[in-house]
């Protein structure tokens, strides 16, 4: 019978809190500055300070979706200018 491995914690840089798997939305832009919103992304979640830290495996598939993929919806996003006139 094989046993399971303990897996070791890994910890934020920023705060020393404890990362955790999860899957969150994540926003992103390409080269020419186009928005992106991706779904259920795999990504590791401080317990403490609450930041999010993508894999490097992860940043390639979002990269490789928004030149290959075919998004499942198209959603219109309110741009706000908040400069004082």
């Amino acid at each position: 019978m094989a046993k399971k491995q303990k897996q070791e914690k890994d910890y934020c840089p920023l705060c020393s809190g404890v990362l955790e798997d999860q899957t969150v939305t994540h926003e992103g832009r390409d080269a020419e500055g186009h928005l992106y919103a991706f779904e259920n992304v795999p990504a590791r979640v401080c317990d403490q300070c609450g930041e999010i830290w993508l894999p490097a495996t992860t940043v390639e598939l979002l990269d490789k979706a928004m030149t290959q993929a075919k998004p499942k919806k198209t959603i219109a996003t309110p741009v706000f200018d908040l400069a004082v006139r």
